[in-house]
């Protein structure tokens, strides 16, 4: 599963996708404050 971490003021936002491209589409789209991880 990819994970998609998103870092806003005070919260933190995830996002879970079973397909790496998917997952680095919506990774784009929170350039600064986000990061893609791999988790089993």
């Amino acid at each position: 599963m990819w994970v998609v971490t998103v870092f806003e003021n005070k919260f933190v936002r995830f996002f879970e996708f079973a397909d790496q491209g998917e997952a680095k589409q919506v990774l784009h789209r929170f350039q600064k404050n986000a990061r893609l991880s791999f988790v089993e």
